[in-house]
C-alpha cells in the first residue's frame, strides 16, 4: 500500500502542476491536436477488426458454454444412466470417471450409483463396500456423497470412504486436502483434513478421529461383530472419565446423572462441551494422563473450540510423554500446520514440519510434510531452503499436490 500511496500522490501532484500552469484552451488544443493529426483508419483496417472481433466472440462463446455444459460420467467406457445402481465384479474395482478429471473407482463387490450430475453440483452415493475418491480441484463443481444417514462435501481432494449398512457404520481416510461430514453422530459439520481417519456408527454412537498411521486402513478396518451391529438400542460404548461414587449404595433414585466426560462428548461430537468439559476437568490434568490417542483427539477439540494454544498445549504434552513414537511425530506435523494455519508463524512451522521428516523418514505424511514443508519456506521467504525441497518434492512426487508451486520455485522449470 505504501508503494501504491507514493504512486496516487505523484500522479495527483503531476495532475496539479498541468493544471496550473497551462489554460484550459491551450490544453485542450494540445490534447485533440496529436489525434486530429493521426491518419483515419481504412476500410480494410476496419475489416480485420471487425474478423477479429468475430473470432473472438465465438472463442468466448465456446468457453461459456463448456463453463455451462453439464458434467459428464463414463463407467468402463460407457455412460451409466443417472440414478442407476452400479455394482462393482468379485475380483477387480469399477471406476466412474467424470470429464473434469474426478475418478470415483468402487471397490470389488461395492455398490454405488450417481444420484446427479449438473452445472454446478454432483452427487454420487455409496451404498455398501469402498470407494476410492480423487476430486480435481477446479472450484467449479460442489462434490456431495451420501452413504446412509452420512454425508460427505468434497472440494479438491484424495480419500477413501467405506460404508457398512449392517450397524451404518462409516469409515473414512484423507490422504490430501480435506473432507467436511455431516449427519448422525457428526452433529454440525464436521471437517477432516489430510492424514486423518475416522470411525462413526449411527447405531451404536460411536465415533473415533485420529492420526494414528498404525491404526488399520479403511480397506483393511474390521467390521463389526455381529452382536453389535444387530443391537441398535445398546447405548454408546464410550465410558466417562470420572471416577464413580463411591459409599457402598447406588445413587438416590431421580438424582441427576454424573456429567459426561469430555472423551465422551468429543466422541459424539460436541465439541465445545468437550472443550469446557475439559477445562472443567483441568485441562493441565487431562494432559498428564492422557493416551496419545486421547492427547491427540484433546488438541482437535481445543482447536475446533478456538483455543488454539491450548491444542498446542495437548500436542507438546503427548509429544513429552511418548518421545520416538509415531503419535510424537504426527503429534509435530499437527503443531506444524497449527503454526502455519493459525498464527502464519512460517519458519516455526517449517521446524516442525522437518521433525516430522526426521522423525518418520517414509511415514504416511512424508508428501503433505514435504508440500507444507516447501509453503512454509516460500512465504517465510527462506529461497535456498526452498529451492532444496522443491527439488526433492518434484524428484519424488512430480504429480504431488505442491507440484506446481515446486515448479515455480526451482529456477530451471
Amino acid at each position: 500500500m505504501r508503494d501504491l500511496d507514493v504512486l496516487f500522490r505523484r500522479i495527483a501532484d503531476e495532475e496539479d502542476a498541468l493544471r496550473t500552469a497551462d489554460p484550459a484552451t491551450e490544453r485542450l488544443v494540445r490534447r485533440l491536436a496529436p489525434l486530429s493529426a493521426r491518419p483515419r483508419p481504412s476500410v480494410r483496417v476496419w475489416a480485420l477488426l471487425a474478423a477479429s472481433l468475430g473470432v473472438l466472440g465465438v472463442v468466448l462463446g465456446v468457453v461459456l458454454v463448456q463453463r455451462r455444459a453439464t458434467l459428464a460420467v463414463t463407467v468402463g467406457g460407457g455412460t451409466p444412466l443417472v440414478g442407476t445402481w452400479l455394482g462393482a465384479p468379485d475380483a477387480k474395482p469399477l471406476p466412474l470417471d467424470f470429464s473434469d478429471g474426478s475418478r470415483f473407482e468402487l471397490a470389488a463387490k461395492s455398490r454405488g450409483r450417481v444420484v446427479a450430475l449438473e452445472r454446478a453440483t454432483a452427487r454420487v452415493e455409496l451404498a455398501s463396500g469402498l470407494m476410492r475418491v480423487h476430486v480435481v480441484p477446479r472450484g467449479m463443481i460442489g462434490w456431495q456423497i451420501d452413504a446412509g444417514k452420512f454425508g460427505v462435501r468434497i472440494t479438491g481432494t484424495r480419500f477413501d470412504v467405506r460404508y457398512q449398512p449392517d450397524g451404518e457404520v462409516l469409515e473414512l481416510s484423507v490422504e490430501e486436502g480435506q473432507v467436511e461430514l455431516s449427519g448422525c453422530v457428526f452433529g454440525r459439520a464436521r471437517k477432516l483434513a489430510a492424514g486423518q481417519r475416522v470411525r462413526a456408527s449411527c447405531q451404536t454412537g460411536e465415533l473415533h478421529i485420529g492420526y494414528r498411521d498404525s491404526a488399520p486402513s479403511v480397506a483393511e478396518a474390521p467390521r463389526l461383530p455381529p452382536a453389535v451391529a444387530a443391537a441398535p438400542s445398546e447405548p454408546p460404548a464410550v465410558a466417562p472419565l470420572e471416577p464413580k461414587a463411591t459409599g457402598g449404595r447406588d445413587a438416590a433414585p431421580g438424582a441427576a446423572p454424573p456429567p459426561l466426560s469430555w472423551l465422551a462428548l468429543a466422541k459424539a461430537g460436541k465439541y465445545a462441551d468437550a472443550y469446557a468439559a475439559a477445562q472443567r476437568d483441568g485441562f493441565e490434568a487431562e494432559c498428564a494422563k492422557g493416551t496419545p490417542e486421547a492427547l491427540a483427539m484433546l488438541a482437535d477439540v481445543a482447536r475446533h473450540a478456538g483455543a488454539p494454544r491450548r491444542a498446542e498445549q495437548a500436542l507438546l504434552a503427548l509429544r513429552k510423554r511418548f518421545p520416538g513414537t509415531p503419535d510424537a511425530a504426527l503429534a509435530a506435523f499437527a503443531l506444524g500446520r497449527l503454526e502455519f494455519d493459525e498464527y502464519r508463524a512460517y519458519p516455526a512451522a517449517a521446524n516442525w514440519f522437518r521433525a516430522y521428516l526426521k522423525e518418520r523418514p517414509g511415514g504416511p505424511m512424508t508428501r503433505e510434510a514435504l508440500g507444507r514443508l516447501l509453503e512454509a519456506l516460500h512465504r517465510a521467504g527462506d529461497n535456498v531452503g526452498a529451492r532444496a525441497v522443491a527439488e526433492r518434492y518434484l524428484r519424488d512426487y512430480p504429480s504431488g499436490p505442491h507440484a506446481e508451486l515446486a515448479s515455480r520455485v526451482v529456477p530451471s522449470r
